[in-house]
């Protein structure tokens, strides 16, 4: 699996670009906001689970979004975080893809480094697949 990853926003852009870091995760910026989206499935049992260190930025919302198929069972869909800028700082958030009651189930595990300016400007780090 590739990462292809893209960083950088501009201050003044109104468009939020999407960031590719591979086939199954990307993320957008937009100044104060972040957003994180991953491939999932939920009629898998495998569900993102995410860990925060630091506290520069706050979850502001979690969504599954099941894809636009026509009435599949079992069709996939996309797990989006949100977050706004909080304070000044580094905050690195860990997403495991897994199934909670399986001890060796771990599919992905995600690093995401970010940082967050005086003026409350998030910028992304880091994001890869480790």
């Amino acid at each position: 699996m590739s990462i292809l990853a893209m960083f950088g926003v501009g201050k003044n852009n109104n468009e939020v670009p999407i960031n590719t870091v591979d086939d199954v995760s990307s993320y957008s910026i937009a100044e104060k906001d972040l957003t994180i989206d991953f491939k999932a499935n939920s009629s898998t049992g495998y569900a993102w689970v995410v860990s925060q260190e630091g506290d520069s930025i706050r979850k502001t919302s979690e969504a599954y979004k099941t894809d636009k198929v026509s009435n599949i069972m079992g069709a996939g869909g996309t797990q989006e975080y949100k977050y706004v800028a909080v304070r000044e700082g580094t905050t690195t958030l860990t997403f495991r893809y897994l199934r909670s009651w399986e001890d060796d189930s771990l599919v992905y595990t995600y690093v995401a480094v970010i940082s967050v300016s005086a003026d409350l400007v998030i910028t992304v780090d880091s994001f890869a697949l480790v």
